[in-house]
């Protein structure tokens, strides 16, 4: 009993990693860059390629993501999925703002169901991350200090407010933005004279037109007026209405003297690589945050295998992630409701890869009934009529699939070998 009592225990409840000075030493070799820090994080999201690629990131977790729960009592088993499914449906985005700050925190919203008379999970309601803290005692989280304008500070105890960490690796109760990756990049591009503003600079500098304005020595008499004013000034002033779009209205050339004469610009090509570094810094920008570019750009070039390989192990990743979500809210929430319903937590609940899911849907394979009345199947006759048209559990094969049709191709060739 001894032996079973100490695998039981855990000793590293209130464990703290070191604080690590690699950041100094970043700092120390690259003085021009700052170290991030999550004060960034709000100006950070409004790149649009960041933007776009946390997007990415949520996207596949949020639509393809499951679970099912494994119960001996089927009342457990339902009361714990419908939870998991009204939070997949209402609360996973906001959860998934730990994505963005390492750690996310709100307040876990319930109500009553009539139906099965019992408290059920409703929403959460999003806290700032800037707005929340974690309380910690005896290397638990008992507690969420919330601080905000126009209230006083508050405390919401388990099981009424949900914290959600991505990257426990990093820290256990605050963990790690995934923009921190991207951080170094994202400093190219935006800091003063940064890839940004040079773009910004050679398109400004060349967009309106630069000609070339002659104009002849000595002054021109107003004709109202009767002043004489100096040709240079006249040619400044035609120069900036030019700028502005306006036309030119200049005399004919007399004799050999140059009189007034305006040559107009020449085409001025964008130079090579301006904007080939604008793309590698994109992709730059993905790879930090997680996103493979090949997924985000969905090229058509390549071979098809040769982009499923980035595609599989980052949709794996992305199941990690989930995981990691669904832990936080089976613990903080799904156990609590299950114990307060039934006084036990007997289920289990398993994840359903997003890639199989993903594969299955590529394929074609769509589970569920047939659009029409039961045990009747659509045929096509000779006439243009209905034909009956096979299925097999419920599922369609669409052989229009990219996926289906290489590996019939491959069927086939495999099949002509064999004969040979």
């Amino acid at each position: 009993m001894g032996m079973a009592s100490g695998l039981l225990e855990v000793y590293t409840k209130n464990y703290k990693q070191h604080i690590h000075t690699h950041g100094l030493y970043y700092a120390f070799l690259n003085p021009e860059r700052p170290i991030f820090y999550r004060v960034y994080i709000p100006v950070m999201l409004r790149d649009p390629h960041i933007w776009y690629g946390m997007e990415i990131l949520k996207g596949p977790i949020v639509s393809k993501a499951k679970y099912e729960v494994e119960s001996e009592d089927e009342e457990v088993a339902e009361f714990a999925d419908r939870q998991i499914k009204r939070f997949w449906a209402r609360g996973i985005t906001k959860a998934l703002e730990c994505l963005s700050w390492g750690y996310s925190g709100n307040e876990v919203l319930y109500e009553f169901n009539e139906d099965s008379q019992a408290i059920e999970f409703k929403d959460l309601r999003f806290i700032h991350p800037r707005d929340c803290r974690a309380v910690i005692k005896q290397g638990a989280i008992v507690a969420m200090q919330i601080s905000g304008r126009n209230m006083n500070e508050m405390y919401l105890k388990n099981p009424k407010f949900f914290w959600a960490v991505h990257n426990k690796r990093m820290n256990r109760w605050y963990g790690r933005s995934r923009l921190e990756g991207a951080f170094d990049t994202w400093w190219e591009i935006w800091q003063p004279k940064g890839y940004r503003g040079i773009r910004h600079l050679w398109f400004y500098k060349n967009a309106f037109s630069g000609g070339t304005l002659h104009y002849p020595d000595g002054s021109t008499q107003d004709e109202e007026t009767g002043t004489e004013i100096p040709n240079v000034l006249i040619a400044q002033e035609m120069l900036d209405k030019k700028e502005t779009g306006a036309s030119l209205a200049l005399p004919n050339r007399t004799g050999d003297n140059r009189d007034w004469e305006w040559e107009d610009a020449k085409g001025i090509p964008i130079p090579e690589g301006l904007l080939d570094y604008g793309d590698v810094l994109r992709d730059e920008l993905w790879e930090g945050i997680g996103v493979p570019p090949e997924v985000a750009r969905q090229e058509d070039s390549g071979s098809f295998a040769g982009r499923r390989v980035p595609q599989q192990a980052f949709y794996s990743y992305l199941q990690e992630i989930a995981n990691e979500v669904m832990y936080d809210f089976d613990e903080q929430i799904l156990q609590p409701l299950v114990r307060l319903r039934f006084g036990a937590t007997n289920y289990e609940v398993h994840p359903i890869s997003i890639l199989q899911t993903l594969q299955e849907e590529e394929m074609g394979l769509v589970t569920g009934s047939i659009p029409g009345q039961e045990g009747e199947e659509e045929m096509e006759g000779e006439e243009g009529g209905n034909q009956k048209k096979p299925l097999s559990n419920g599922r369609i094969e669409d052989r229009d699939s990219n996926a289906f049709n290489l590996s019939e191709k491959a069927q086939k060739n495999a099949k002509k070998k064999e004969s040979k």
